[in-house]
């Protein structure tokens, strides 16, 4: 069957792969649409990448068993126990089975296959509600949630006795939240965070509301299209802000804007680090230390928020209208890639 690999030169090439056999309990999955994500472009840039890997995680397929009528779902491409102790301190992606089992191959194929684990926890039926498209942006909308739950949990990091006096409740403001780079990712997020800032409260954001409600939106994009989109969303362009600017939470979602970034975060302020590059990024150490400033990584979401994840998408309430990807055969993802790394394009979709 057809398959695009990394050559191990930074790019792509189609090629052909044996059809993969379904693991004991496990089955097949016939890929119709995988999104290509940032940190796939990571893995295709990273020089110690070898040649003839199967990237692709944002998963939309028919899951088929002998005997049982095809079914329409959207998977992720890791299992986390849910046991042992990282998992059970919500640290899920560090686990030893999340790092272990991954998708056999990657999305960009025909057909793949997923074992007993994917099928238990990470393979999820899409009603007729959730396009094939939309059903892309399940596992990265499972990402944001996550992120949005430690940063809840972070807001405020520890009680303040001049809010609460001596019961020392937790702080009510409403922060000030920033998005550090309006991809497809900082997009998403800007949608989720516009409905926590109109107090819509949709399936999949419990316990989100009463925790994390914003009083303003703001962001940070040097391209014009991305920031019109994000404008409307509703968010606020960071430099258009009357002076001093600052932000009590920031989700950075473009490495290369971290020391602006940081520059906007006001004293006591929590940034968490959603996107990681292939090389070093410098900061100003400095203002981390002076102004207290609280940062913190996510690197994925759980089987719990990819179960809200969908809860969201099939509600309906999600503004997902900025979503108009670049949709190309496996042929043409090479191509698309390319323009998408030049920033051309805001997200790549492949359809097999």
């Amino acid at each position: 069957m057809k398959a695009v690999a990394t050559d191990g030169r930074g790019g792509l090439r189609l090629v052909e792969v044996p059809h993969p056999v379904a693991p004991e309990a496990g089955a097949l999955v016939r890929v119709v649409a995988c999104g290509f994500c940032g940190s796939d472009l990571t893995k295709v840039d990273d020089p110690g990448s070898s040649a003839g890997r199967i990237l692709g995680h944002e998963v939309v397929g028919f899951l088929e068993r002998p005997g049982e009528e095809a079914v329409r779902v959207a998977l992720a491409h890791h299992v986390p126990c849910g046991r042992c102790e990282r998992c059970r301190a919500g640290h899920s992606s560090l686990c030893d089975q999340f790092v272990r089992y991954d998708l056999d191959p990657g999305g960009f194929v025909e057909t793949l296959a997923v074992n007993s684990l994917h099928l238990a926890d990470s393979v999820f039926a899409l009603s007729p509600q959730v396009s094939d498209l939309d059903g892309t942006l399940l596992e990265p909308l499972s990402c944001v949630l996550r992120a949005l739950d430690v940063a809840a949990g972070l807001w405020p990091a520890y009680p303040l006795p001049h809010v609460g006096g001596a019961s020392g409740r937790r702080n009510s403001f409403r922060p000030r939240v920033l998005v550090a780079g309006c991809g497809s990712v900082g997009l998403l997020f800007l949608s989720v965070l516009r409905l926590l800032r109109e107090g819509i409260e949709a399936p999949g954001l419990e316990g989100l509301l009463g925790r994390l409600r914003p009083r303003e939106l703001l962001f940070l994009e040097r391209d014009e299209h991305r920031a019109s989109l994000a404008a409307g969303l509703g968010a606020v362009h960071a430099a258009t802000t009357p002076a001093p600017s600052s932000a009590d939470l920031c989700f950075l979602t473009a490495p290369g804007a971290l020391p602006a970034a940081l520059e906007l975060v006001a004293p006591g302020g929590i940034v968490v680090v959603f996107a990681a590059p292939s090389e070093p990024v410098q900061m100003e150490l400095d203002l981390v230390y002076r102004r207290e400033i609280t940062m913190a990584g996510v690197r994925s979401g759980s089987p719990g928020h990819l179960r809200r994840a969908l809860a969201l998408l099939e509600g309906g309430r999600l503004p997902i209208e900025w979503l108009r990807p670049e949709v190309v055969g496996l042929d043409g993802l090479s191509d698309a890639v390319e323009r998408y790394r030049r920033g051309e394009v805001l997200k790549v979709v492949v359809r097999p």
